[in-house]
């Protein structure tokens, strides 16, 4: 890892700040996704009320209720639809 690698910081965005065992669960995220020595920064932000986002870098998890909904969007507008009924789709998706 090089000395940018360990500068990476992680900013998590949400309403409320997460528990001791919700950053738990986000270090081990970090740890497995981007390896050793990711900072996590909290900001408090009503903007993701319900849910949160983490940028790290370049890359974005939106988990808020709007990304969730988007998520869902973009999933069902890609859905086949040439296969007959929809909800069998909807599961293997």
């Amino acid at each position: 890892m090089n000395k940018e690698e360990k500068s990476l910081k992680a900013i998590l965005y949400s309403e409320k700040e997460p528990s001791k065992e919700q950053k738990a669960r986000f270090g081990k995220f970090l740890k497995n996704k981007y390896g050793e020595g990711v900072e996590l920064e909290y900001v408090k932000s009503d903007e993701y009320a319900g849910g949160f986002r983490l940028q790290v870098g370049d890359d974005i998890y939106d988990w808020s209720l709007a990304g969730r909904i988007r998520q869902l969007h973009e999933t069902l507008v890609n859905v086949p639809t040439d296969k007959g009924d929809i909800i069998p789709l909807l599961k293997e998706t």
